[in-house]
């Protein structure tokens, strides 16, 4: 069976008969149930895929890394070597020749003593000549070897080189001599200057008002580009003995002078809000799209709308405002007057399209030129929503009670039936409540 939103019982068709929303399939509070269950198998899957990334990124039994290879300068190593051979033969002491005649003494395996200037036979072991002839040995291998060519990647290391055969020793190439050649003059770097986007919803209504004049009397907020028309003060009817229950009775009740701003607040205008830093984004991914910028803003809820309402200096209507700008004095069902609602005056019936662009039916336009009263989306007024306020609210200045659950919003939108369109028709949401359908414009003080 067909739910209500709002909890309007025994409904109908697609749409529910008292405000006009459209119905679902299941009560609110089975979807909540089960968005909550999704929402806890979502949290447990994001721990299990934090816990296994931390202890990939913990693992105390990984691998360690090899230390580099230390680089050998292999010169170095052959001259150690036989400085090492050296000290040791010299350390050795004096060894007493045996007297065999078949074969000549040799000091060491690697290396053959040269012939003693002695046709016979020595009986001892001359080991400082056999250290020289080791350190002349080296010297000759050092020299045989290639000398390295130096390059520019590595730091030169100092290597002592041999005694008996002096090496070349790389000398640093001095660098050129700077010369007095004059540089040319630094090439000046161009200013970047800022070009303000312009605001193409605020152009569009006051072409609009101008076709209508009604722009004689306009203000400029100058925070962000708003433009304001006057409702003159005064009584008028409100509401609706012929309407719904929330709508009776009508009676006479009396607003003061004030400013409201001439279309729905854009997303042009609420991307400004955000960039200050005073507003949080809507909810949804096409807000800041350039194609966007002179649709209404929705997906904000009554907070958000009474942020940005505070940023500009302003605040939100009250419902005694909003239908008195609405319908004017002579107690009219539509802005434009007791016509039923038709593509030409308001952006209504679902036609999957969203909302238009502010501004975009001028002949949908009010008693006092206000544009898109009528349709488009819902937008928040300052009101707690209660059904009875008629019944007991004052008629001066009314402003609805004190607290509540609900905030009240006025006007229809894209999505809802003609008959949402009428100017004394009350909606309500949750103050946390944002959609697609919803949004709002701003009452505003000038100084002068």
């Amino acid at each position: 069976m067909p739910y209500c939103p709002h909890g309007h019982p025994n409904q109908t068709g697609q749409y529910c008969d008292v405000c006009g929303a459209r119905l679902v399939e299941r009560p609110p509070a089975v979807t909540q149930r089960r968005r909550g269950l999704l929402w806890s198998l979502l949290l447990v899957a994001l721990l299990a895929v934090v816990g296994t990334g931390l202890w990939i990124i913990v693992d105390p039994f990984g691998s360690p890394i090899a230390p580099p290879t230390p680089t050998v300068d292999p010169a170095a190593e052959l001259t150690a070597q036989a400085a090492s051979v050296a000290a040791t033969l010299t350390a050795m002491p004096t060894a007493t020749a045996t007297e065999a005649p078949t074969e000549p003494p040799t000091a060491t395996p690697s290396a053959t003593p040269a012939p003693s200037d002695t046709p016979e036979p020595t009986p001892t072991i001359d080991t400082n000549a056999i250290a020289q002839s080791a350190v002349q040995l080296v010297s000759l291998t050092l020299t045989a070897q290639p000398t390295a060519t130096p390059t520019n990647t590595a730091t030169p290391t100092h290597t002592p080189a041999p005694t008996s055969t002096p090496t070349a020793t790389a000398s640093a190439t001095p660098p050129p001599t700077a010369t007095d050649t004059p540089l040319p003059p630094p090439t000046p770097t161009p200013t970047v200057t800022s070009t303000p986007v312009p605001d193409v919803a605020a152009t569009r209504v006051m072409e609009t008002l101008m076709a209508g004049d009604r722009a004689d009397d306009v203000r400029i907020n100058p925070v962000d580009g708003g433009v304001y028309l006057p409702v003159p003060g005064g009584p008028f009817t409100m509401g609706s003995n012929g309407g719904q229950a929330d709508e009776r009775p009508a009676r006479t009740v009396t607003v003061d002078d004030f400013w409201i701003m001439a279309a729905e607040v854009t997303n042009h205008q609420y991307a400004r809000c955000v960039d200050a830093g005073a507003c949080t984004p809507p909810e949804n991914d096409f807000w800041n799209q350039p194609g966007n910028a002179a649709r209404p803003v929705v997906n904000v809820d009554w907070h958000q709308a009474a942020a940005y309402a505070s940023w500009v200096d302003g605040r939100l209507p009250t419902e005694a405002e909003w239908e008195k700008a609405c319908r004017g004095t002579d107690a009219r069902l539509y802005p434009w007057g007791n016509g039923a609602p038709d593509p030409e005056r308001a952006t209504f019936g679902n036609r999957g399209r969203g909302p238009d662009a502010v501004a975009s039916l001028p002949a949908g336009a009010g008693p006092y030129g206000l544009l898109d009263m009528a349709g488009n989306v819902w937008e928040w007024t300052a009101d707690w929503y209660v059904a009875d306020t008629y019944t007991w609210d004052s008629v001066d200045n009314p402003t609805g009670p004190l607290d509540g659950s609900y905030r009240a919003l006025r006007g229809g939108s894209w999505y809802n039936a003609a008959g949402t369109m009428r100017c004394t028709f009350r909606n309500w949401y949750y103050p946390q409540t944002n959609n697609d359908i919803a949004g709002f414009r701003v009452v505003w003080t000038p100084d002068d």
